[in-house]
């Protein structure tokens, strides 16, 4: 009895194993499920919303109460996907932001822009394959170091932030609603890895609303041993929000 307990654990921790290797878990679900459900029953389930004309979906994130996921319809594994790059990419980080209502109807509460915040993982610091975009709160620390930024002063080059965030140097990029919505910010953002010397594929990216219709870009790239997980500014439990 003894042997087949042991051979049953074993059998259970192969296959967790095995479904923490799958990287293609998000691209499944949306690709095989909320499309298809869309298409065949006309519902988003398990998605939160399903847009074919504009070709992404939004996603709860499994297990947490707050944070949504931006997702392509489209195969595109992450943020060094070249095809982002391209003249006719979808404009996913400007999507993304008008979706955070998602984001602050399950809050179920009014919260300051300036909380909220969008990530993108680097791709050896995720574990999916599909781009995933992170609508989620800002946490109250990386909040609390932006707001000694005094970005009125700041023009519209890259800066390094004068404090560390989780001990990695983020470098800012003050941008207008109007470059949000109209300009290919993983260009922008390549323009910048490529100038100093690193890769997209160890790169975090996040946008942070830092006032009426103004944001910053930030960006900060990793190693091939260890990329920069940029969803290490935000928190899923929301702390920021009043009352939390």
């Amino acid at each position: 009895m003894r042997v087949l307990k042991y051979m049953a654990l074993a059998f259970i921790f192969i296959g967790l194993n095995a479904c923490a290797a799958d990287r293609n878990i998000l691209w499944n679900k949306i690709h095989l499920q909320c499309v298809q459900n869309y298409l065949d029953k006309d519902v988003y389930a398990p998605c939160a919303l399903v847009d074919l004309d504009k070709n992404y979906t939004i996603y709860k994130v499994d297990g947490e109460k707050y944070p949504y996921l931006l997702l392509p319809v489209q195969k595109i594994s992450g943020i060094e996907d070249a095809q982002l790059l391209s003249s006719g990419a979808l404009n996913y980080f400007y999507l993304a932001w008008q979706s955070r209502t998602f984001l602050t109807s399950a809050l179920e509460r009014s919260l300051a822009e300036r909380n909220i915040s969008l990530a993108i993982n680097a791709a050896n610091a995720r574990s999916q394959d599909q781009l995933h975009i992170h609508i989620s709160c800002l946490s109250q620390e990386v909040g609390a170091v932006l707001a000694r930024v005094n970005f009125d002063e700041a023009d519209s080059e890259w800066r390094a932030l004068p404090e560390k965030i989780n001990g990695h140097i983020y470098y800012s990029k003050k941008i207008n609603m109007d470059e949000l919505r109209n300009e290919n910010l993983f260009q922008v953002i390549n323009s910048k890895v490529v100038a100093d010397g690193t890769q997209m594929a160890y790169t975090g990216a996040a946008l942070v609303n830092v006032g009426i219709n103004k944001f910053v870009v930030l960006v900060a790239s990793g190693t091939a041993e260890q990329g920069i997980s940029a969803e290490e500014i935000q928190d899923p439990q929301c702390k920021i929000a009043s009352g939390l």
